[in-house]
């Protein structure tokens, strides 16, 4: 009983290190020790570790941790210890038994004690984790990951600088060279010559004439003599001779057709490439003559029954239509690209004041003969004269006045530009696009003139700065802008883009453009520019 009291009292006590004793020592001497002790717990027994070896004596506790395995493994000393006592007498053999008399006699409170203990410690501490090798290669696996995105994002971030600092520099650079461009003739003149803009004057074809009635369509260049219309390439050979007798021509080109009419005469012919489709001999005397994309041609003439009449041809020569202009005189034709609309550009000097009309004429009406088949009327103000219409798509009729360009309608009318006292010259014979030079008046800018491209649809404006010398004239025609400075030319396309430049040694008479080629009429030759 008393035992069993002493065992309750020290059970709650700390752990106590076993104090030094050698294998000399007798046995009694070691169940005094055991006697005047508290009683250890199994599993702290178990703890024992013996430091050294077995003549140091010396036994040191060891750490406490989480088992690894259900049953702790004792010591290698301890196995020694345990055999060497096997050859001490009886009594000492009696102090290898001192652990299993313990387990035996201990308590089932203090057993079930220890059993909870076991469970508790199976709970690994934070530390311990961290200290095992495996959370050591986890941790350190998530360290180089995290390492490596940084080095990931900062990498991206440093070529994305870079990236911004090069186009930076390349936006500066590009600014720097148009301004110069634009604003320097010398810097212009070297940097056209180095790329090929400008044209060496030993690479331009020249045909031998004196002939004033030269006109370029498709791929040729066409001069019209007494043996007839003479055809050349672009390298100025000749190619072929159509049998035309045409004295005071009228012409018209769009793309490969050519519209050919005797002024004041009744002859007239169809061109495509160098093949004459149809030639005609009408009543009356004609005035003007206009073909589309389409080879359909519209005709001006006067007669004795009415100021003037207006004649469609299809490209077959089939009459597809007529119309009567009973007050006014007609001075410009156009017929949209679809074949749907006839603009008529009239001019009426019946009164004391001079009008202009656009009438949008309806082809589909005329041909079922309806007896108004115009669709759309457009009076101007009086001493507004209409001197060109042309069709930019089949819709939008330009109507160019002398005082502004006026777009027209199937069904509305709307101002495109106003001309003021520096506008010098301006052309409504492009694709969808206006061009005028005006002359800049302000302080504020370094050059003189420029030449102003309008969209008539989407109303974008293009610009291009021209020589500091006057402009002569300027002649359009498809997506071809020339200007005539006297002995220079330049070619600028609807982008508003250089194209070509080239100095004649002599005046310039007059220019004709082509889609692919431009003629430059001089006094007794004609200079060939290919452009495309």
């Amino acid at each position: 009983m008393k035992r069993e009291k002493k065992s309750k009292s020290n059970s709650g006590s700390p752990k106590r290190k076993v104090k030094d004793f050698s294998l000399e020592e007798d046995v009694p001497s070691t169940k005094k020790s055991q006697k005047s002790s508290p009683k250890l717990e199994v599993e702290e027994i178990l703890d024992i570790k013996f430091s050294g070896n077995v003549e140091d004596d010396t036994v040191a506790p060891k750490k406490k941790s989480a088992p690894k395995k259900k049953k702790p493994m004792m010591d290698p000393n301890i196995v020694e210890f345990e055999t060497n006592v096997k050859d001490e007498p009886e009594e000492g053999r009696k102090s290898k038994s001192l652990f299993a008399k313990k387990d035996k006699k201990l308590p089932k409170e203090k057993v079930k004690k220890t059993k909870d203990v076991k469970k508790k410690t199976k709970k690994t501490p934070k530390k311990q984790i961290d200290d095992e090798p495996e959370n050591w290669i986890i941790k350190s696996n998530l360290l180089n990951f995290e390492a490596i995105k940084k080095r990931i994002t900062h990498r991206k971030n440093r070529d994305f600088l870079l990236k911004v600092l090069i186009i930076t520099f390349i936006i500066i650079a590009i600014s720097i060279v148009a301004s110069r461009y634009l604003t320097s003739t010398e810097f212009r003149d070297n940097v056209d010559t180095n790329i090929g803009k400008k044209v060496d004057k030993e690479s331009v074809a020249t045909i031998a004439s004196d002939s004033n009635n030269i006109m370029a369509f498709g791929q040729y260049i066409g001069v019209l003599n007494k043996s007839g219309l003479v055809l050349y390439d672009v390298d100025g050979k000749e190619q072929k001779t159509l049998d035309v007798t045409i004295s005071s021509p009228k012409h018209s080109t769009k793309n490969k057709y050519l519209a050919l009419a005797e002024e004041k005469g009744n002859k007239i012919y169809l061109i495509n490439d160098s093949i004459i489709l149809w030639k005609k001999e009408i009543e009356g005397e004609i005035s003007n003559i206009d073909v589309n994309e389409n080879g359909y041609v519209s005709v001006i003439i006067k007669n004795s029954s009415s100021k003037s009449m207006v004649m469609l041809f299809n490209k077959e020569g089939k009459e597809v239509c007529e119309y009567y202009l009973a007050f006014t005189y007609a001075v410009s034709t156009s017929v949209s690209p679809n074949n749907k609309y006839l603009a008529i550009g009239e001019v009426d000097y019946s009164g004391t004041i001079v009008k202009s009309k656009i009438e949008i004429l309806s082809i589909d009406k005329a041909i079922q003969g309806e007896k108004d088949p115009i669709i759309n009327r457009y009076e101007s103000e009086a001493s507004e004269i209409v001197n060109n219409v042309n069709y930019v798509d089949n819709e939008n009729a330009i109507c160019m006045f002398n005082k502004y360009i006026q777009k027209v309608r199937s069904n509305e009318n709307s101002r495109i530009v106003d001309f003021t006292d520096n506008t010098y010259f301006y052309d409504v014979n492009l694709n969808n696009s206006i061009a005028t030079i005006e002359k800049q008046d302000s302080e504020m800018f370094s050059f003189e003139y420029q030449l102003k491209i309008s969209q008539p649809n989407s109303k974008a404006e293009k610009f291009f700065i021209l020589d500091s010398s006057m402009p002569k004239s300027m002649i359009c025609n498809g997506d071809n802008i020339v200007v005539n400075y006297g002995t220079k030319i330049q070619i600028i396309n609807t982008s508003g883009r250089l194209v070509k430049e080239y100095e004649s040694n002599n005046e310039i008479k007059d220019i004709v453009v082509g889609n692919s080629l431009i003629g430059i009429i001089l006094k007794n030759k004609v200079e060939i520019i290919k452009i495309k």
